[in-house]
């Protein structure tokens, strides 16, 4: 069986009472651990499977610090404002010891490819659920808690399929609200015992508090897996560690893989903003370029770097671009939109006849964008990377959305789809692999309803030399949806 409770929790902007205090309960008195089952007092030994070590993903630090689980990477610090400032909430990270106190790691030769009879598979939730600051008087909830219910809400419908399926093994689900507060993450792990003894950590969001969840946890051998944030700079030698959100290099090397099968690198130019974390971006494209050339081309993308002062957009110049030949147009920006919102005006008013067709490569937050910008889109042929998305007409599809509405009274989001699929995708791991699931992800590619699971290592060449083995620090997700908008929707773009 799964133990987890019925929760039908509020929608934004429900104006029910009753639906409030639910959550409420939920929140304040399942914050601190509370059990939704006991945990048995004995449990078989959780060893340390024959795994390659995990590695880190390269690049800039991401400004992650935030409640509101964007499933993608975020722009440079400076760029957006941090909600936990605002909010005047613990900044500092409580000390961790060197070596967790009463911990009790399996061997590391130890193999646990099965769960022991009547053993319940151990799944705990770690996510900001603000219950904190919940106020009954309004009925309202913050919005930055909404991608983490919403999140379980998706998590709580895969289940209820789950455990009428024999196959699957018990699952026992418990739900932690870490406040978006290190000091109440950091108190769950020293002092919950239910919490030390979880086979897999979903969670947390924020990185402070991931990296205290993923140090404590690897000492332990329990499985973390970050669902929402691509910013895993912090993980080292963690074999047990899953970033499920696609880094900004994944992105921009499926943009690549697809661009060279139509066109050559002359044919192609990447526009930014005069910014070091926008320029900076544009390294992973020539080095996936040179990943997709032969080692005796020596062709490159083009670049045009614009000075970041908004009242430059308006002479935005395409045309030398344009008559020499460039057809395909990469802008790896997504933070300002007056820039985004600029280049496609620009470039869609000075395309002629006699050009041809014109592609343009964008980033996922391009999903969000205002309606209005839907004519660019089209004439421009827009192309996104996107980690989660569902063909609204399939049979699943809308089967998920209407049992999701009937529950709710709201349609899924994308952190919706996410905590589905990775629901069964676990469930699907643990009948296959018992205890063994960090063995068995890496080999375990697998498509759900929007969300698509292909983990690979992240590695560090090794300091002995470059026959040494690299050193594999962790493993993250290159699973991405590439989609072109055609008749002003987007779909599944083709491979050529």
């Amino acid at each position: 069986m799964i133990s987890v409770p019925n929760l039908r929790l509020p929608s934004n902007g429900s104006n029910s009472p009753i639906r409030i205090l639910l959550f409420s309960c939920l929140v304040l008195t399942l914050a601190a651990c509370a059990g939704l089952k006991k945990a048995p007092d004995s449990r078989s030994g959780r060893g340390e499977p024959d795994t390659p070590v995990l590695e880190e993903i390269e690049g800039k630090k991401k400004n992650d610090d935030r409640v509101d689980g964007e499933l993608v990477f975020e722009e440079e610090a400076g760029e957006k404002e941090n909600p936990e400032n605002e909010e005047g909430r613990e900044e500092n990270v409580p000390e961790m010891p060197a070596e967790e106190p009463n911990v009790a790691p399996g061997s590391p030769s130890e193999s646990v490819p099965y769960l022991d009879p009547g053993r319940s598979f151990e799944l705990a939730v770690m996510l900001p659920f603000l219950g904190d600051r919940l106020d009954p008087a309004s009925l309202s909830i913050d919005e930055r808690a909404l991608p983490a219910l919403h999140f379980f809400r998706g998590m709580e419908i895969a289940l209820d399929s789950i455990r009428q399926n024999a196959a699957f093994p018990d699952m026992n689900i418990r739900i932690y609200d870490t406040e978006a507060n290190p000091a109440t993450v950091y108190r769950m792990l020293s002092e919950d015992t239910l919490l030390s003894t979880a086979d897999v950590i979903i969670g947390p969001l924020r990185p402070v508090n991931l990296e205290m969840v993923a140090t404590i946890a690897s000492a332990r051998n329990q499985v973390v897996i970050s669902p929402f944030s691509a910013n895993s700079d912090f993980a080292a030698e963690n074999p047990r560690f899953f970033q499920i959100t696609p880094s900004l290099d994944a992105h921009c090397g499926e943009i690549t893989r697809h661009i060279r099968q139509s066109w050559q690198p002359e044919q192609v130019a990447l526009i930014c903003r005069d910014k070091e974390a926008e320029t900076e971006r544009l390294a992973l494209f020539h080095a996936a370029n040179k990943r997709y050339s032969a080692p005796e081309d020596t062709s490159a993308f083009h670049e045009y770097i614009i000075p970041d002062t908004s009242d430059v957009y308006i002479g935005l110049d395409f045309r030398p671009l344009l008559d020499d030949s460039v057809r395909v147009f990469v802008v790896p920006s997504w933070s300002n939109r007056a820039f985004v919102y600029a280049v496609l005006r620009l470039l869609s008013s000075q395309i002629t006849e006699e050009d041809g067709p014109v592609t343009v490569y964008g980033m996922p937050q391009w999903l969000d964008f205002d309606i209005s910008s839907y004519e660019y889109f089209e004439k421009l042929n827009v192309h996104l990377t996107v980690p989660v998305w569902s063909d609204p007409f399939s049979p699943e599809s809308i089967a998920f959305s209407n049992e999701y509405f009937k529950r709710y009274a709201t349609f899924p989001t994308r952190e919706s789809w996410l905590g589905y699929d990775m629901t069964w995708y676990l469930a699907r791991l643990t009948a296959m692999a018992g205890l063994n699931i960090p063995l068995k992800m890496p080999l375990t590619p697998l498509d759900g309803l929007s969300t698509g699971f292909m983990f690979e290592a992240v590695s560090d060449q090794s300091d002995d030399g470059p026959e040494a083995s690299p050193t594999i620090r962790h493993y993250a997700n290159k699973r991405l949806y590439l989609l072109e908008f055609e008749n002003y929707r987007f779909v599944p773009a083709h491979d050529e």
